[in-house]
């Protein structure tokens, strides 16, 4: 399959009403969480092979946000810790002598036993008696210890703290294994642990940042993200100033149209700055339709289950192509948006899956009935200084890995490396093809802006 963001410096097309795409930056960020866990990771890998562990699994984590409590559904961070773990440990691994590291513990052991849960002495008990796959190679394993933690935001959003604990089949007990304090929460950790926020225009408009634009940006999202925390969890959306938003649903009116009728989303009271609405029935016809509140161009990244709408893209928002609307204009999205072999665009309707196919489809996906959006808008800050760019732990496509596992645990550092830049009725897939046309469209310094999580489906089992 050709490239759509390549393809799209190269021809003008035209997609329903305002529908363009625009290609996304390349360059990855490294969170301030990143960067700890990969400075800990030789550490760790001392710590655990000290204890005497061989195979290691990383289990999701637990997400604490301001005065919430903890949750199993915060985001994607609850998932992607546990990915950005295991590449830590990866990258410190000793490739001739390695420690086996097991490859998405969490959804191999949903698969196998939907109800094992590291809560519990006889879920972890239960844990121990599956069989995982390495992150290298073909060979399955059973694990000795598996590791967890919690993600903890202030009640002011601007540090974030950090414990691992672990639990080994010889004791089966949960313990600490290691603690970070004081790391500056950034966009990216307020992104991922489903907090949203928005940046507000005139920021977006200041030229006098300089170097510090990123600290800037930060800054204006904690204060956001502070508000949104404390702010009532009941009701449906309203409408909110795009000049001085909350989150994108004050940039952009998102619908999601079963059967031709929208349908409520409403805010979690249980998880401030989220969102949910109501699980989805097979046989049902789903759109989605996003209309601009503003008087500007935006451009917009729709994820479903953590994969774009557009090439099925897993990466971090600021790296996907977007979506772009003119000013107050609307379009609908019918599916996930894909190269055809050869040339050309093909829409993959939107389908809701029967009980059967959602029990062996959840663990396939990143972060299954979540809907995920993110705004950008154009700014006059300059762009973030190259040495405040690098590498995103978060991980590799799962489809990537399933295509070309590396075979070794070297491969598997080099994959890392190159990565990062230096149950149930009601899950949304792919379902028919049909032939589009898309059109591109020029936007001038995007910046991320505003984010929303919308969770269509919550997994009962942690």
């Amino acid at each position: 399959m050709s490239s759509l963001a390549n393809k799209l410096t190269k021809r003008w097309l035209a997609l329903l009403m305002a529908a363009a795409l625009a290609a996304a930056p390349a360059a990855a960020r490294a969170d301030n969480i990143d960067k700890e866990l990969v400075k800990k990771g030789p550490e760790l890998v001392q710590e655990l092979k000290k204890k005497g562990y061989h195979n290691i699994g990383v289990l999701k984590f637990t997400v604490k946000k301001g005065k919430s409590e903890l949750s199993f559904n915060a985001g994607t961070l609850n998932h992607n810790m546990a990915t950005r773990l295991e590449n830590a440990l990866i990258l410190a691994n000793d490739a001739e002598n390695p420690m086996g590291i097991i490859r998405d513990a969490t959804s191999v052991a949903a698969a196998q036993a939907p109800k094992a849960t590291y809560l519990t002495p006889e879920g972890r008990e239960q844990l121990f008696k599956l069989s995982y796959p390495l992150a290298w190679g073909n060979q399955k394993v059973t694990a000795d210890v598996f590791i967890s933690g919690v993600v903890d935001l202030s009640s002011d959003m601007k540090e974030t703290a950090l414990k691992l604990v672990y639990f080994d089949k010889k004791s089966g007990k949960l313990q600490d294994l290691m603690s970070f304090a004081g790391i500056k929460t950034d966009r990216g950790i307020l992104a991922d642990s489903g907090q949203s926020f928005a940046l507000a225009k005139r920021g977006l408009m200041r030229r006098d940042l300089g170097d510090s634009a990123a600290d800037a940006l930060n800054a204006w999202a904690e204060q956001s993200a502070q508000s949104n925390d404390s702010s009532s969890g009941t009701g449906t959306q309203s409408a909110g100033d795009p000049n001085n938003p909350r989150d994108s649903l004050d940039l952009l009116r998102f619908e999601v149209l079963v059967n031709g009728t929208a349908q409520p989303i409403t805010k979690d009271s249980a998880s401030p700055g989220e969102y949910r609405m109501d699980k989805l029935t097979e046989g049902q016809t789903v759109v989605f339709q996003l209309t601009n509140l503003t008087n500007e161009k935006i451009g917009v990244v729709v994820k479903v289950n953590g994969q774009s709408t557009i090439n099925k893209e897993e990466a971090a928002e600021e790296q996907c192509t977007r979506w772009m609307l003119e000013p107050n204009a609307k379009n609908i999205l019918r599916g996930f948006y894909l190269d055809k072999t050869g040339g050309g665009t093909e829409v993959e309707l939107f389908r809701v899956t029967s009980d059967d196919e959602a029990k062996s489809a959840w663990s396939g996906f990143k972060r299954p009935g979540y809907i995920d959006l993110a705004v950008f808008r154009s700014s006059e800050i300059k762009p973030t200084p190259s040495s405040e760019l690098g590498f995103s732990a978060r991980g590799m496509s799962k489809r990537s890995l399933s295509k070309s596992p590396p075979a070794t645990a070297q491969a598997a550092k080099e994959m890392v490396r190159k990565g990062m830049g230096m149950a149930a009725r009601g899950i949304l897939t792919g379902g028919n093809k049909e032939d589009v046309t898309l059109d591109t469209s020029a936007f001038v310094n995007p910046q991320f802006a505003a984010n929303a999580h919308i969770m269509y489906y919550a997994n009962p089992a942690p």
